[in-house]
């Protein structure tokens, strides 16, 4: 009687599960093999910073001081005639004036962001499944690609963005060694830069390369991408104390 029991419960609990276990999803990288099957495609983000060039206003101490505007002094003395007589005087009145503050300045400065862009080369599809009941999950993306969530899971994908700040502050020198995309009487064409990253094998940062240049004039679009070694190494991209 007791085996009968067991036997029972042992049947219940696997026909439970089968209806409320039998439902998930997959996720897997996209290949020739099997490109052709359904499911939800998005693409594996990449990060990258964008230099855009910009300006501050430079603050300028504004001058309190008050002068007089100097009165000619007569070149000679003669008769004194009464206040009706004489002809009218040439010079100035004596009056008192505010110096003008100086205008203020303004500098070019590049500003740091970091964005995450598709990697083309690396495609995933998801797809959900259910034998008994429904498949009850939300998969959240962003700009259609980006998947960003799985129901109560949040983003493990976050890039540290205390590097933005550190590597915006060797900006120059890196720009720099691109040559600084100047024209040819000294003012600067590049509007904005776009910096990748590049991994050794075990995925840590070795250095950047110039993925992309933007300016104002069409023929300038387009160069060439030029790949130049961090200095000293990652610890450039670290956050600081």
């Amino acid at each position: 009687m007791r085996t009968l029991l067991f036997s029972v419960a042992l049947m219940l609990f696997v026909a439970l599960t089968m209806v409320t276990g039998c439902a998930g999803y997959t996720i897997e990288r996209v290949t020739k093999v099997n490109e052709s099957k359904p499911g939800y495609r998005f693409y594996e983000p990449e990060p990258y910073i964008l230099m855009t060039l910009g300006k501050v206003t430079v603050p300028v101490k504004p001058k309190t001081e008050r002068g007089l505007i100097p009165r000619a002094e007569p070149q000679s003395e003669g008769p004194i005639l009464p206040d009706n007589q004489g002809s009218e005087p040439t010079d100035p009145p004596r009056t008192a004036a505010l110096l003008e503050d100086p205008k203020p300045a303004s500098k070019d400065v590049w500003n740091a962001e970091l964005i995450y862009l598709p990697n083309k080369k690396r495609q995933y599809r998801v797809e959900t499944w259910a034998r008994a009941g429904k498949a009850d999950f939300e998969f959240k993306f962003r700009d259609g690609w980006l998947l960003e969530s799985i129901g109560d899971k949040s983003d493990n994908s976050a890039f540290p963005v205390a590097a933005v700040k550190a590597f915006g502050d060797i900006a120059s020198s890196v720009i720099s060694t691109f040559g600084g995309m100047e024209s040819a009487n000294g003012e600067p064409q590049a509007i904005a830069y776009l910096f990748g990253f590049v991994y050794d094998e075990d995925g840590d940062i070795v250095g950047v390369y110039l993925a992309g240049t933007f300016t104002n004039k069409v023929s300038d679009q387009g160069k060439k991408p030029r790949r130049a070694a961090l200095q000293n190494d990652y610890k450039l991209l670290e956050p600081k104390d």
